[in-house]
């Protein structure tokens, strides 16, 4: 978790997400590399570039919001459970193995 107040935290490093990251991927026995297909809720083009590089992804390894994330439309109360159900169908559709 990150702090709240704007002078006490980083904004261009995401130390918590970065650190949720790793542990997910040492969770899964994955490297950030093994990820084909991510979709990352981002409702700011800054917050999907920041994100993706604390989550070490970056488009020469994988597809990032392929679907156009929150960009293709604001469904700001389900934002998260769409790009889940994006990835999803990704890996469904076999565009991706993960």
């Amino acid at each position: 978790m990150e702090p709240h107040y704007l002078g006490d935290r980083d904004l261009i490093g995401c130390p918590a997400a970065k650190k949720a990251a790793e542990q997910a991927y040492r969770m899964a026995g994955w490297q950030p590399a093994d990820v084909e297909v991510a979709e990352i809720s981002a409702p700011f083009a800054h917050q999907e570039i920041l994100w993706a590089r604390a989550l070490s992804l970056s488009a020469s390894h994988a597809q990032l919001n392929s679907t156009g994330g929150w960009f293709a439309g604001n469904p700001y109360v389900v934002a998260g459970l769409e790009r889940i159900c994006c990835a999803a169908e990704a890996v469904r559709a076999g565009r991706a193995r993960r």
